[in-house]
């Protein structure tokens, strides 16, 4: 037999697990409304007829004590109410209703479903007003549903996107700093190469470390900050979309394949752009110059990522504003492409008659 302890500890884990399930538990606020839904319920002059409402108002009633309740819920006890109200309170809650429709819908669906339902209230009968009301309940609960959607759809984004840019810029350090640690290693005179007690050799390696990570090259911050500014730019977009009043599907799941790539596209996007300004393709006073190293040597991608820094500490500073940009700005290095080969397109060939 099951003994009082392990049958309340039984009880606790469904609980927690239907509150997994089914959405969070209910907010002070919400628990709160549904009291207050009960009192009506309980208060109720006279009862229309309807033995499932009753039925289902008492389950709810007696999960609310058991502490199983949750905002779906609350819906399910707002729809038994409507069913047995009497025809003069569902007058006053429809009048409710439409102005709380109002509020959560926006100003612009709440015309338009004005328009589609033209409905004199205090013609209809107690079948037809029972239906308006039920159905305009429904579509509150739709709002609320949509717009908890709409929130979860955002954070999903925020958190894909937050993950990738981490990634990007995590693998970016871990490669970069493998390099130099292994260039070090590989010099005899260097540091890093110490052969001591095991205290000294963990002290001096954390210390190289240290050093790689503060002094990567300049194109390994490029890259990193062309996710970041590709994050920002995510982020910038969904407060747009959050304050506008479009619908998000709760059924609809579309992939995030495209968004989790945004950081990627920014920091090559912000590594071309760097190549063009070492380029000297691209040129100002606003953009920063680029200086290779002086001595004569194979000049390789690893020259250019490795030894290729910005001339001046202003010089840094610009391009690690202008890396930001060609990451946010996702149609500014395609314009300058687009741009250079417009006019390698209109340059006249030398040496033909």
């Amino acid at each position: 037999m099951i003994n009082a302890a392990e049958h309340t500890l039984s009880s606790t884990a469904r609980r927690t697990w239907h509150a997994l399930w089914s959405g969070a538990n209910l907010s002070p606020a919400g628990l709160a409304y549904f009291k207050e839904l009960v009192a009506e319920y309980q208060t109720l002059p006279q009862v229309a007829t309807n033995p499932q409402a009753s039925q289902l108002a008492a389950r709810l009633i007696e999960g609310e004590a058991a502490g199983d309740l949750t905002a779906n819920d609350v819906r399910a006890f707002e729809t038994a109410l409507i069913a047995v109200l009497a025809p003069p309170d569902l007058r006053r809650r429809a009048l409710a209703l439409i102005a709380e429709y109002r509020d959560r819908a926006g100003t612009a669906r709440y015309e338009a479903y004005l328009k589609s339902t033209a409905i004199d209230l205090a013609a209809l009968g107690d079948d037809d007003l029972r239906a308006y009301v039920r159905d305009l309940l429904r579509e509150v609960h739709r709002a609320d549903i949509c717009a908890s959607a709409k929130e979860e759809r955002f954070s999903e984004v925020f958190r894909s996107v937050l993950k990738a840019t981490l990634l990007v810029a995590a693998t970016v350090a871990i490669i970069t700093v493998s390099f130099m640690v292994a260039s070090q290693a590989a010099e005899v005179t260097s540091p890093i190469a110490y052969s001591g007690s095991v205290a000294d050799s963990i002290r001096t390696w954390l210390t190289a470390l240290a050093y790689d990570v503060a002094y990567m090259p300049h194109a390994s911050y490029v890259i990193i900050f062309g996710a970041l500014g590709a994050f920002v730019s995510v982020l910038q977009r969904l407060q747009s979309s959050a304050r506008d009043d479009s619908l998000v599907y709760p059924l609809a799941n579309p992939g995030l394949i495209s968004v989790k790539l945004v950081p990627l596209i920014g920091g090559v996007a912000a590594f071309i752009f760097f190549v063009m300004l070492a380029a000297e393709v691209v040129q100002g006073e606003l953009f920063p110059k680029i200086v290779w190293p002086d001595y004569q040597k194979w000049l390789t991608l690893g020259n250019l990522i490795g030894e290729s820094y910005a001339a001046t500490k202003v010089d840094f500073a610009k391009l690690m504003i202008w890396s930001f940009l060609a990451g946010f700005s996702e149609r500014l290095v395609p314009d300058i492409l687009t741009r250079l080969s417009a006019t390698a397109g209109q340059k006249p060939t030398q040496g033909t008659p």
